[in-house]
């Protein structure tokens, strides 16, 4: 399995890394969509709408286009959040990386890469609300390509981060469990073949 050297961002990489970025948030649309047709009310609205129509009018043909609108209509509900979140990140902390995550003190923003080419991001800035006398981290914009997937990019990331909130003395806030459970048993098994000896690719 090829390693995936993990660096700090540099402003060459700046193009890559917002194309990851955004793919990464893009990729959620159908599952967000696929989610909003399982719930009951959407059921109820793309059975109702439709019989409703048949009722009122005795159209099969107007009937069965209320339906494609309402499914337009919601993909385009399900696409909204996601976009938006993109063009809001754009405009803030992505507008200039170098400004908002290496220029701060306590924050980093890495890449991983795979064959000379940004295959993963992930970010790191302080927490501002963090309880007095802890410091604590917030993980931002986690991405892996698709293509490398599996490939244990996420999971270097994970331990470069927590051998930076280590270095920092921070602790992480808001990362999802399975994210903080996998980078911690990478670490944990880096940590063990180390002790014998052994060089692990991340």
């Amino acid at each position: 399995m090829a390693p995936h050297p993990i660096r700090k961002y540099q402003e060459s990489d700046r193009k890559r890394v917002l194309d990851l970025f955004s793919q990464g948030m893009v990729e959620h649309i159908p599952a967000t969509f696929h989610h909003t047709l399982k719930l009951p009310q959407t059921l109820l609205l793309l059975l109702g709408v439709p019989v409703s129509l048949l009722l009122a009018t005795g159209s099969w043909l107007l009937a069965l286009g209320s339906n494609v609108t309402l499914l337009v209509f919601l993909w385009l509900l399900a696409r909204y959040p996601w976009r938006k979140y993109v063009v809001t990140c754009l405009h803030t902390d992505l507008a200039d990386i170098t400004k908002s995550y290496l220029r701060a003190c306590g924050s980093c923003f890495w890449v991983a890469e795979s064959g000379g080419q940004v295959a993963g991001i992930v970010g790191a800035l302080p927490v501002e609300d963090a309880p007095l006398g802890r410091k604590q981290l917030q993980l931002l914009h986690l991405s892996v390509a698709l293509e490398h997937r599996g490939f244990r990019a996420a999971n270097g990331k994970g331990e470069r981060n927590k051998d930076f909130s280590m270095s920092t003395r921070v602790t992480f806030e808001n990362i999802p469990d399975y994210v903080e459970n996998r980078a911690g048993s990478e670490v944990e098994k880096l940590q063990s073949h180390r002790a014998k000896g052994q060089d692990v690719a991340l």
